[in-house]
């Protein structure tokens, strides 16, 4: 019995972390002035890597559509499944909210051009800079 209190409450803390770390991904997303959204999957997540592309037609069919769009913008190459269609919905820049990061997605070339401009203030992940 004691046993499933301990793993009751290790589970009950890492689900208060990762909520917790969801709300302050939110929060700087929605200081940084563009349209903000939220989405409690980790696209840096191993097991959401490999299974991601693999599962987005059972998502599609499981979710309902408007879960699918937020967990969409997740999974690798939607950006070619669904075209403009994102951008037209969302606007030409938006910041994504998630368990693993806050993302900048950006379709107008002159905010894209600023933002490579700006290397200080847009900061990029070490994995970006690597040889």
């Amino acid at each position: 019995m004691q046993w499933l209190a301990i793993l009751s409450t290790l589970a009950g803390i890492y689900v208060l972390s990762s909520v917790w770390t969801l709300i302050k991904h939110f929060l700087a997303a929605r200081q940084s002035g563009f349209p903000a959204y939220i989405c409690p999957t980790n696209p840096a997540n191993p097991l959401w890597m490999i299974t991601q592309v693999l599962l987005r037609p059972v998502f599609a069919k499981l979710l309902p559509h408007a879960a699918f769009e937020r967990v969409n913008v997740t999974i690798y190459g939607w950006e070619f499944h669904g075209r403009y269609a994102t951008h037209a919905k969302y606007g030409s820049a938006f910041m994504y909210a998630t368990l693993g990061t806050t993302e900048l997605w950006v379709a107008d070339e002159e905010i894209a051009n600023t933002i490579l401009a700006r290397r200080n203030d847009f900061v990029m992940p070490e994995i970006v800079g690597r040889e």
